[in-house]
């Protein structure tokens, strides 16, 4: 693989080993069947489109993908030989430009209409030897400088370790790490009162998980502090990219930057693991804008039979319907929809307003405290108020000391070096 430096971004030269694709692994194939497809349907495969694998339709002759949009990046090539495609239609979702090649020659009746989707961002990792040279090339000396701050600040105030779960992990460690995977999506989507697909279709995600690990197309990537995750990527991989999935943070350290100080691990794991392409896949994020060396697009493809009407027909329709679609999700009407689920599913979070005032040691030694431990869950918005406090004023948040005030309701106490506030929530 050879890389152009192009106005700031890379354009890529890459041939990927297409049956070597996570996504068309027998594991996946599998477990998004059995969770999928319904009784009368199976995964049925195209000499004319491999190495794909589909579904049909109940009543038209539409073949779709297996996985649909829930994969992170389709690939495939035509066989200008077969001749099984007739008078069909194929639905293939998610293909990312920058993988799928234009065939060498022109089909004679199979047409490929494409729609954008989702833009999609990725790091070419090819000629860098360590994280610190691709660092170098990718920012400035002053947002490397910045970076380093906030991982320094990370790795003083808390006990901060990085792990990879590959094929080695154990079942009853895996459901662990799965467990805090769905509380940290849950508890971050409901801030934000959205609904997430991960946690609907949590039972699929966490058998997909295991068994493409297993098999060494997956892996996980834990940040914790001190035993306890807080930042955790499902990642899944082929021999030379790696495709960021199923990520998601702690939003008590929200100052903290976890998801460039998670990149910056997974980044440097890759370069010594000899993975080339580091794909952030689907969603505009901050850190994947920062990070990425090359910005493409995720494209639906259909591709039909020219010479039969019917799939002319079909192929028109999903075509407008799409497009459709992708006006919509430009005028974010999908994020309402996502609120409104969740809402309709979910009682309206209660907000509650945080008062906080500085006040000295002498003034705190006339309260009646008790400490209490703000690791406990019924702490949350506590203990996301006393990373902010370590963060602009730096110290071990063991040392921290939270206190409820006895005689006075929703009354508490934050102490620790050079930090004493009174804190009353309402």
């Amino acid at each position: 693989m050879q890389g152009t430096k192009v106005s700031g971004l890379t354009k890529i030269n890459i041939k990927p080993n297409i049956r070597r694709h996570p996504f068309y692994r027998k594991e996946f194939i599998k477990v998004w069947s059995d969770y999928f497809l319904k009784k009368n349907q199976e995964p049925l495969s195209f000499r004319s489109l491999g190495p794909l694998h589909f579904f049909k339709h109940s009543k038209l002759s539409l073949y779709t993908n297996i996985g649909k949009n829930i994969t992170n990046g389709n690939i495939y090539q035509i066989d200008p030989e077969a001749t099984d495609y007739s008078g069909k239609s194929f639905l293939l979702y998610d293909i990312p430009s920058y993988l799928q090649k234009e065939p060498e020659r022109k089909h004679q009746r199979l047409a490929i209409k494409k729609i954008p989707q989702y833009k999609g961002y990725l790091s070419d990792l090819d000629g860098f030897d360590s994280l610190d040279a691709f660092m170098q090339h990718k920012f400035s000396a002053k947002s490397r400088n910045n970076i380093r701050k906030w991982r320094k600040k990370l790795y003083n105030n808390f006990e901060i370790d990085f792990k990879v779960y590959r094929q080695e992990v154990d079942e009853t460690t895996y459901h662990k790490m799965f467990d805090a995977l769905l509380d940290l999506i849950q508890k971050r989507w409901g801030e934000l009162g959205m609904q997430n697909d991960i946690v609907v279709n949590k039972a699929y995600y966490r058998d997909l998980g295991y068994s493409m690990i297993k098999e060494g197309s997956a892996a996980l990537y834990v940040l914790s502090d001190n035993g306890k995750p807080i930042a955790i990527s499902l990642s899944f991989l082929s021999e030379t990219e790696l495709f960021f999935a199923i990520t998601t943070f702690d939003t008590d350290f929200r100052r903290y930057n976890l998801g460039h100080m998670l990149i910056m691990h997974m980044l440097e794991w890759c370069i010594e693991n000899n993975i080339r392409i580091f794909d952030y896949s689907k969603g505009t994020y901050d850190y994947k804008i920062r990070w990425a060396t090359k910005e493409y697009v995720f494209e639906n493809h259909l591709i039909y039979d020219t010479k039969k009407i019917r799939s002319i027909l079909v192929s028109r329709v999903l075509f407008y319907m799409f497009s459709f679609k992708q006006f919509l999700r430009e005028k974010e009407v999908n994020l309402l929809f996502s609120r409104l689920k969740y809402y309709l599913k979910n009682e309206k979070p209660k907000k509650e307003q945080i008062l906080t005032q500085k006040m000295d040691e002498e003034w705190m030694l006339k309260l009646q405290l008790e400490e209490i431990p703000y690791t406990h869950r019924e702490y949350d918005l506590l203990r996301g108020l006393i990373f902010d406090l370590i963060f602009s004023k730096p110290q071990a948040a063991v040392n921290v000391k939270l206190y409820r005030q006895k005689d006075k309701l929703d009354s508490y106490v934050i102490s620790g070096k050079d930090l004493c506030v009174s804190v009353q929530i309402q």
